[in-house]
């Protein structure tokens, strides 16, 4: 039981960050990045309304903090479709990371 909940805190700790670091020191590409992985977690949530209202993938995303909530599912994103990209396109999470996530939310 202890591991679990060790385990449990671990993963909530580690997920807490809104830094990331890549190969490349370019904000601009960043936010270019951050643009298209958006427009794709947006259209994802479009498409399954249940899926934004994961406790689980905010906290994956933010930490709990900004971006999730129940009020209104037009400003909400797929977080688990958002940082399936930036892995894709090289972004790792990373307390002491040069790039720092934007409020996320759908326009």
């Amino acid at each position: 039981m202890r591991i679990s909940i060790y385990i449990s805190l671990i993963i909530l700790f580690t997920s807490c960050t809104n830094k990331y670091t890549a190969s490349h020191s370019n904000k601009k590409k960043f936010n270019q990045d951050v643009n298209i992985c958006i427009k794709l977690a947006c259209e994802e949530h479009n498409k399954s309304f249940f899926q934004g209202l994961s406790v689980i993938s905010s906290a994956m995303a933010y930490g709990g903090g900004g971006g999730g909530g129940l009020s209104g599912s037009k400003n909400k994103i797929s977080y688990k479709v958002f940082q399936l990209c930036l892995k894709e396109k090289g972004y790792i999470k990373d307390d002491s990371g040069f790039f720092t996530l934007p409020y996320l939310s759908c326009n």
